[in-house]
């Protein structure tokens, strides 16, 4: 059995082969059974962040950020949340009940905004902007055709810092996380879906 949460709470939980999957919307604050919180930049496979980042770096080139992207972020390639699934399934029960499964190294979010610009061949300018006006922008940006929408928690989370030890990870689960470059790379390549 695996249990997938996020920072903020569970998102799945499959229980036995017979049960159907129960889904939850509640933090979670010390799961019953084993698990592992994979950690994205935004609730996203495939580095969605990066492909909605891509997006506006391209129409605008500046992108607003609370503290000028101070906060850490420590983003992980969906191929290697995959493999780091599979071999949860084989876990010993030696290995810790709840696992960390982040990328390798931990940045601040304006130099992964920085990284998705680069790899898409694109320059950006990130502009510090006040938390309190974005929070109070947030609810406007729905309303706006071309605009990311974003809301006040996003823009809350975006100040908090996501930065994780992943020695567990690599020790239980035997997963070596690929570069953030490298799985940029793969995520904006010609061929990718």
């Amino acid at each position: 059995m695996i249990l997938f949460t996020t920072m903020r709470g569970c998102m799945l939980l499959w229980g036995p082969p017979t049960a159907p999957p129960i889904r939850r919307r509640r933090p979670v604050s010390e799961p019953k059974r084993a698990g592992f919180r994979p950690h994205f930049p935004g609730d996203s496979p495939r580095l969605l962040r990066a492909y909605i980042l891509a997006v506006y770096t391209r129409k605008v080139g500046v992108i607003p950020l609370p503290q000028g992207g101070k906060a850490l972020v420590q983003p992980i390639y969906v191929d290697d949340v995959a493999r780091a699934a599979v071999s949860a399934l084989g876990v010993e029960t030696s290995c810790p009940r709840q696992l960390v499964v982040a990328g390798p190294e931990a940045l601040v979010y304006a130099d992964f905004v920085r990284a998705v610009a680069r790899a898409i061949g694109r320059r950006v300018i990130v502009v510090p902007v006040p938390q309190p006006l974005l929070e109070a922008c947030a609810p406007v940006t729905r309303l706006l055709p071309g605009l990311p929408r974003i809301t006040t928690g996003e823009v809350r989370r975006l100040v908090e810092d996501k930065a994780f030890e992943i020695d567990e990870m690599r020790a239980c689960l035997g997963v070596e996380p690929i570069p953030l470059e490298d799985g940029l790379a793969r995520t904006f390549a010609p061929d990718a879906p």
